[in-house]
């Protein structure tokens, strides 16, 4: 049994950092992903490159709505 907080889909990792709730949710809804990262894509243009399997493991820190800084 999976703990409630827990979600399993799919993370769209990019090489830009998405700063406000509007970009998020356009990327998200563009790529069908549950989250957008930038800190993954490196390291999964490494797998790619080596024609290695990837997976994540990611912890989110800001939600959809929250707005980063420049």
């Amino acid at each position: 049994h999976w703990p409630s907080a827990l979600n399993v889909d799919r993370l769209l990792t990019c090489d830009t950092v998405a700063t406000t709730p509007e970009t998020k949710r356009r990327l998200a809804q563009e790529h069908r992903a549950a989250a957008v990262d930038m800190e993954t894509f490196s390291i999964a243009g490494v797998c790619r490159d080596r024609g290695l399997p990837t997976h994540v493991v990611r912890v989110i820190s800001d939600g959809v709505a929250d707005e980063l800084p420049p």
